[in-house]
């Protein structure tokens, strides 16, 4: 698998050049944005395809020094399990819950 990281987006793509998932996360301001949309296509729900994006788009973010607010709840839900990515969040926000 491989990821390919286009303006706001992120997306999944198989060995065989087939697109998996992706992750919308639209800028708000330079320097943040907003991880809103996580989709996986259904064929390849439940073999950790959110989970590798999400840890590729978090990764991509803190090396490019920008910070994220989570407004899709399974990424909030990944940082909670996952907190050292809690240092991708602005400031005083840690996540919104729903």
């Amino acid at each position: 698998m491989t990821f390919s990281i286009e303006r706001e987006q992120i997306t999944a793509v198989s060995s065989g050049g087939v697109p998996m998932g992706h992750i919308a996360f639209p800028r708000i301001r330079p320097g943040l944005v907003n991880i809103n949309r996580i989709t996986v296509f259904p064929r390849f729900r439940g073999q950790g395809i959110e989970d590798a994006m999400l840890e590729a788009l978090l990764s991509h973010l803190t090396d490019s020094h920008q910070k994220a607010v989570l407004t899709a709840p399974s990424a909030q839900q990944y940082v909670a399990r996952n907190p050292r990515w809690k240092t991708v969040l602005p400031g005083q926000i840690s996540c919104v819950t729903h």
